[in-house]
């Protein structure tokens, strides 16, 4: 029965090894292209490749986003891997009298190395050829287009820039996520599923790509950050709210007119404390504050390795990539969401430190206690108005 029992792994590794190198090849007929762009006014922004050199230009091979002067950065996915594309033409703009500025463009594949133009690459976008529109390539390695009607269309080869990864790279990839899989289902399972073990271990590596997120992300690429720095740095310099009409507030205003310091939000209060605090850091402060907040989702990481019961509590954190997007750049948000989170755990979790008050512990540090739940309960009154729904579950 013992080469049974191996002949059942064998299998099951056989499996899961086709399963990896099926999914790998099924992305790797996938390609992106990625742009910084700006436009003028909003017009659709047009990707086509040929598989043949001289092949015609068809919209059944094309890709199309539709620009605005709100965004920078776009993504456009190619159903097609960048091995096969022969030739490239891109459309930055179709109505008349609309101009885009294009800054990078970048074709990026699973097996293949990146190809980049504009930006800091060498080839800046000298090598594109234009059609009716001529593209003078600036300082900088812009390509700067102002349509007169016909499409501004530019076509490029791409076989000279590309550089395809070895064929078994796949394979080997394909064996190495096989084996991590087997060792997951075969070996782990019982470790992972026991006490929900794998929560905090998926937590940390949310955790880790919000760090990213915030390190990565240009200043302002997040809705409204440069109105949530500003108000945070009001009270970097101030006690208490502005007075009606004050000077101090003028850049704390959105593209809405509304200002963050109107409100009860005692968030923006707290930033302006810690800038205080860190002032002396040689970093800039929109790093600073996005740091804060990635250090609220740590902590709750670190709740979750400590407390078992509480690991149920923080699944909707694993489900909810907006809520990892909250805690990636300085907002009000994350803290009421981080209040939340603390508050349902206090409640909830049988060993918190409300709990333990509750029946009637006095341990050494039971002033402290007391003043950490005393203010955590206050902070239900400064969180933003949005997050107060929950004490409705809370008591239901």
């Amino acid at each position: 029965m013992q080469w049974l029992t191996k002949a059942r792994h064998w299998l099951a590794f056989g499996l899961i090894f086709a399963a990896c190198f099926l999914a790998l090849q099924k992305f790797s007929d996938y390609s992106l292209v990625r742009i910084s762009i700006s436009s003028s006014h909003s017009t659709p922004f047009k990707v086509y490749w040929t598989t043949q050199a001289f092949d015609g230009w068809k919209e059944s091979n094309s890709a199309q986003v539709q620009l605005n002067n709100r965004k920078n950065h776009y993504i456009l996915p190619l159903p097609i891997a960048l091995s096969k594309i022969k030739r490239l033409r891109i459309d930055p703009n179709a109505h008349t009298g609309v101009e885009t500025t294009l800054y990078e463009l970048s074709l990026h594949h699973l097996y293949s190395r990146a190809i980049k133009f504009g930006g800091r690459s060498k080839e800046g976008f000298n090598e594109f050829i234009g059609n009716e529109q001529t593209g003078k390539p600036v300082k900088g390695g812009t390509l700067r287009v102002k349509s007169t009607g016909n499409d501004s269309a530019f076509e490029i080869g791409l076989d000279e820039f590309k550089q395809q990864s070895p064929p078994w790279l796949i394979v080997i990839q394909a064996f190495l996520l096989a084996l991590l899989g087997y060792a997951l289902l075969m070996r782990s399972s019982v470790l992972f599923i026991e006490q929900l073990r794998w929560v905090p271990i998926a937590l940390l590596f949310v955790a880790t790509a919000v760090m990213v997120m915030a390190s990565v992300s240009q200043y302002n690429s997040h809705p409204d950050e440069f109105s949530h720095i500003a108000n945070a740095r009001y009270y970097q310099d101030h006690y208490v709210p502005p007075r009606v009409c004050s000077e101090d507030t003028r850049d704390t205003y959105s593209v809405y007119g509304v200002s963050r310091l109107d409100k009860r939000e005692i968030a923006y209060y707290l930033g302006g404390k810690y800038l205080q605090l860190v002032d002396a850091v040689p970093v800039r402060d929109h790093i600073k504050l996005r740091y804060l907040n990635v250090g609220l989702f740590f902590f709750l990481v670190l709740i979750a390795f400590r407390q078992v019961k509480a690991r149920i509590l923080f699944l909707p954190l694993l489900i909810t990539p907006q809520a990892w997007y909250l805690f990636s750049y300085y907002n009000s948000d994350a803290l009421s969401l981080f209040v939340v989170m603390l508050t349902a755990y206090q409640i909830f979790v049988p060993k918190s430190m409300l709990r333990r008050l509750l029946i009637g512990e006095r341990p050494p540090a039971f002033v402290l206690w007391v003043v950490c739940i005393s203010l955590l309960f206050a902070m239900q009154y400064w969180v933003k108005l949005n997050y107060t729904i929950y004490i409705l579950f809370i008591f239901s």
